[in-house]
């Protein structure tokens, strides 16, 4: 199969299972938003720069030069230094996640006081340190699918991630709610533990099936060292600039809640509007990103593999073809949007009369733009 044929299906692949995977997500954040409310959402969503940093710091950029240093390996049939740069990436980006990881729970409460400026948070970061570890190494054994230009695996962690966290969250809810006992944020972060861990195991036992197919012996790992440096150098900046953005977006979390308040809002207005617009708004914008996603995962192995065989005119009509469909579909999805902003008033006339029911949250939401715009 040609390389162009490949990217399109294992892009098709991973498109089909990130509709879903949102399709799964989208419901799951109708029941969290009925079931912690919306305050708990914007508590909820607090969490996740963090919990982005510590992956920024620990496997963004190991995935991409794994994936991309796979590719070129395989591609000059050298599957030996492929399958040792993957236990070296691993065990790397292992070590790096329970440094995080001890870090971020040991400092969740100064985090969550003098940071984040909400106390609630402080049990859902502690908890959420060991997901980093988890999610760490299914990430990066994910890289080895990656490169191959096989989806199969990779998508049906995804689904399985989110099943799990899914039922997970079902599951402890009827508990609580049977016992008569509060249900908190911390729900959600329970339902990230269970889809961290199912999805880490199952890539884990993936991987060592795959490798176990060709006699590959864990114990005859050859230069680490070398694997190790030939990694991290490409990695460093890569994981810098990951480690920047999650910093802005960390800001972000900090600042929209706490503009809201010295609009006049109370708190839980205002981490009711941030709930709303990152943990629901957002995703639902953000949809048509799946395809993209998922073409940026396949193009990266597919030139890394034109590169090791020198193949340049293909990797640049790959990258043109690439940017250009990239393109179109922004256009479209940004003109879909725009047309369905009209719909409403074109359905229902008189949804303007309808009663204020929510006037403090329209008035933080006015004053959010004033602020931002």
């Amino acid at each position: 199969m040609s390389n162009g044929k490949t990217l399109i299906r294992g892009a098709l692949i991973l498109t089909l299972t990130g509709f879903f995977s949102r399709i799964m997500g989208f419901f799951y954040r109708i029941f969290l938003s009925r079931a912690i409310g919306a305050e708990g959402m914007g508590i909820y969503q607090l969490i996740f720069p963090l919990y982005s940093l510590c992956f920024a710091f620990t496997v963004a950029g190991l995935q991409t030069v794994l994936s991309r240093f796979i590719a070129g390996k395989l591609a000059l049939n050298d599957r030996k230094s492929a399958q040792d740069s993957l236990v070296t990436g691993v065990f790397l980006s292992f070590l790096l996640s329970m440094i995080a990881g001890g870090l971020l729970f040991s400092f969740a409460r100064p985090l969550s006081l003098f940071f984040l400026k909400e106390p609630r948070c402080i049990p859902l970061l502690q908890m959420l340190a060991f997901c980093v570890p988890l999610g760490t190494v299914h990430a990066c054994l994910s890289a080895w699918y990656y490169a191959r230009k096989k989806t199969g695996v990779p998508s049906l962690c995804q689904l399985l991630e989110q099943l799990a966290r899914i039922l997970s969250s079902i599951l402890v809810y009827l508990i609580l709610t049977e016992q008569g006992l509060p249900v908190t944020p911390l729900l959600a972060v329970i339902g990230i533990l269970a889809g961290e861990t199912v999805s880490a195991l199952v890539s884990l036992i993936a991987v060592s099936l795959d490798f176990q197919k060709h006699a590959y012996v864990l114990f005859h790992l050859e230069h680490p060292l070398s694997y190790a440096r030939m990694l991290l150098l490409p990695a460093a900046p890569l994981s810098a600039n990951r480690i920047l953005l999650t910093l802005l977006q960390s800001l972000e979390s900090v600042l929209i809640p706490g503009r809201l308040l010295l609009f006049g809002l109370s708190t839980s207005a205002a981490l009711s509007i941030y709930g709303v617009l990152t943990g629901m708004s957002l995703p639902l914008i953000l949809f048509p990103c799946a395809i993209t996603n998922a073409v940026s995962l396949m193009l990266l192995p597919t030139v890394a593999e034109e590169q090791a065989k020198g193949n340049q005119k293909v990797i640049v009509f790959t990258v043109e073809n690439t940017i250009r469909y990239c393109l179109i579909l922004g256009i479209f999805s940004a003109g879909a949007a725009a047309a369905g902003e009209a719909v409403p008033a074109a359905v229902s006339p008189n949804a303007r009369e309808a009663p204020d029911r929510s006037a403090e949250y329209k008035r933080g939401t006015r004053k959010a733009f004033i602020l931002f715009f």
